[in-house]
């Protein structure tokens, strides 16, 4: 990737290539006979690119100002062990490159989750020179980082989340009296036995699919293993919730798990949407005040939603 960008970025091309100029030349390094990057490296610069394309106006380096979240292992402290703090503005000199040069950010929540080395979460300003990543984009780089609000551990605002995860799907299984109990309240006194309880039930469902998938057939056993199969995810959820891990990866698990469950394959994305719009919204209440919503009365909340209330 090095040697990609410092060609690309290097002093003997044109200071302001536009984009396509610039698909251009990666596309015939491709043809390149003796090249060392590889063609997954390549073909994802291309994607970069063709996102750039159509974000930033057509130009290499376009500058704008954007908000995007990001996370930190400690509070006021940089991967490498520089520290910051908010509102100072830090800068990179030279080539900006996801995930190899200068400093990123996530335009949600759910996305900066993904790449979260710890749990102190930040409102943060991106400026300069800002380029894409992903398609479709779930994060950027940019040549200056600005850190203008957050900075305190998210883990209670993150558990919140994933609790409200599993209680989107808690229809979908006949979830014990202590898991809804544990979902409902976080009573941290109820983890373990919650997790116990929804680790039996997840493995139970697990074997129903199973039997549900020899003993029928047709369309018949198709629904019998997605819906024994649905039921299992999400159990798995509560689970996973209830078993201690860092509040980043349960959270992770639990939108991702609880799409599948509640939507299958083909609607995951829409459901994926909808969780990472309700954890922007929490997060930015969070920021002001440190609260987290009271989901005491959210499955009620939720089957209101569904429309079966």
């Amino acid at each position: 990737m090095s040697a990609l960008t410092d060609y690309l970025f290097a002093g003997n091309r044109p200071s302001t290539w536009t984009v396509d100029e610039t698909i251009q030349a990666v596309e015939a390094m491709l043809d390149w006979p003796h090249r060392t990057i590889s063609d997954d490296i390549m073909k994802g610069v291309l994607r970069t690119l063709r996102c750039l394309r159509e974000d930033q106006g057509g130009y290499v380096g376009a500058a704008r100002v954007m908000t995007g979240w990001h996370f930190t292992v400690r509070s006021g402290v940089l991967r490498d062990g520089r520290a910051f703090t908010l509102g100072e503005t830090l800068r990179h000199e030279g080539p900006v490159v996801p995930c190899d040069r200068g400093y990123h950010a996530s335009p949600t929540v759910l996305d900066a989750l993904s790449y979260a080395p710890g749990p102190y979460l930040y409102r943060v300003e991106l400026g300069g020179t800002i380029v894409p990543h992903g398609d479709p984009v779930n994060k950027y780089a940019a040549s200056e980082r600005t850190a203008i609000s957050g900075g305190a551990d998210a883990s209670p605002l993150l558990r919140t989340f994933a609790r409200s995860c599993a209680l989107d799907v808690v229809h979908l299984w006949d979830a014990p009296p202590v898991v809804m109990q544990y979902l409902l309240t976080g009573d941290e006194a109820l983890r373990s036995a919650a997790g116990a309880a929804a680790g039996a039930a997840a493995w139970a469902a697990a074997g129903a699919a199973w039997a549900a998938a020899w003993a029928a057939a047709g369309a018949a056993g198709a629904a019998a293993w997605a819906a024994a199969g649905a039921a299992g995810a999400a159990a798995w959820v509560a689970a996973w919730l209830a078993a201690g891990s860092a509040a980043m990866a349960v959270a992770r698990s639990a939108a991702g798990a609880a799409a599948w469950a509640a939507a299958g394959a083909a609607g995951a994305a829409a459901w994926v949407a909808a969780g990472a719009a309700r954890l922007e919204t929490w997060a930015e209440v969070w920021l002001v005040d440190g609260s987290v919503p009271d989901l005491t009365e959210y499955p009620i909340q939720a089957r209101a939603l569904r429309g079966d209330a």
